[in-house]
C-alpha cells in the first residue's frame, strides 16, 4: 500500500463515516419530525375533541335556558291570570256587597216613610181628637165653627 491509497482510503473512511453520521443525523431529525407531527395532530384531535365537548355543553345550556325561559313565562302568566281572577271575585263580592247594602238603604228608607206616615196619621187624628169638637154635630170642624 502506497501513501496515497492509505491516503485515499483514510479519507473514504473518513468521508464515509460523516456520511453514515448524517444518515443518522438525518434519520433521527426526521424521526422527531415525525414524533413531534404525531404530538401536534394528538394535540389537534384533542382540542377538536374538546371543542366538540364545548359545543355539546352549549347547546345544551342553551336548550336549558331555553325551557326555564319558557316555565318563568308560562308561570308568570298563571301567576297574573290567576290575580286577576282574584280581583275580578273580589270586585264582584264588592259589587254584591254595594247592591245588598243598596237595597238594606231603600228597604230603611221605605220603612221609614212608612213609619212616618202613620207617625203623621196619628198625630194628625190624635191632634183631631183634641181639637174642640162642635156640639150639635159633634164634629171638629162645623159650619157654626168656621164662621
Amino acid at each position: 500500500m502506497t501513501t496515497s491509497s492509505w491516503y485515499v482510503t483514510i479519507t473514504y473512511s473518513f468521508n464515509n463515516d460523516r456520511e453514515e453520521e448524517g444518515r443518522k443525523k438525518i434519520k433521527s431529525l426526521q424521526k422527531q419530525i415525525q414524533n413531534v407531527r404525531v404530538e401536534r395532530e394528538e394535540e389537534i384531535q384533542q382540542r377538536n375533541q374538546m371543542i366538540a365537548h364545548l359545543k355539546d355543553q352549549l347547546q345544551e345550556m342553551k336548550a336549558k335556558t331555553s325551557m326555564e325561559g319558557k316555565y318563568i313565562q308560562k308561570d308568570a302568566e298563571v301567576a297574573v291570570g290567576q290575580t286577576q281572577k282574584r280581583c275580578f271575585l273580589s270586585e264582584k263580592d264588592a259589587k254584591e256587597e254595594i247592591e245588598v247594602r243598596r237595597k238594606c238603604i231603600l228597604l230603611l228608607l221605605f220603612c221609614f216613610g212608612v213609619f212616618l206616615f202613620f207617625v203623621c196619621f196619628f198625630f194628625f187624628f190624635f191632634f183631631l181628637l183634641l181639637l174642640p169638637k162642635c156640639n150639635g154635630c159633634n164634629s171638629v170642624i162645623c159650619c157654626e165653627l168656621v164662621m
